[in-house]
């Protein structure tokens, strides 16, 4: 468990950190079914880490693109995690 203490930077890296690890474990796995998820963990390790990288103030863009997506009450038959109407993602 990630200490809920921690900045969401410092989250975000720790769960990089297990990603690579697992993928690194998921490579020397005997299951060949396995094996074929190593790549793609640790792509996605590598490419959360260089977002982290690159945003430094993470925190604030997280949370307004999280009031972006909150759906309208009540829920109609549109999807529910379209944009609210005026808002850019940017």
């Amino acid at each position: 468990m990630i200490n809920t203490n921690l900045t969401i930077t410092d989250k975000a890296i720790a769960g990089v950190e297990f990603l690579r690890n697992y993928a690194n474990l998921a490579a020397e796995h005997h299951n060949w079914l396995v094996r074929i998820t190593a790549e793609p963990q640790a792509i996605a390790a590598s490419a959360i880490e260089q977002l982290v990288k690159e945003t430094p103030n993470s925190a604030p863009s997280s949370s307004l693109f999280r009031k972006r997506l909150t759906p309208p009450l009540p829920l109609t038959r549109q999807a529910a995690w379209t944009l609210q109407p005026g808002t850019h993602l940017s």
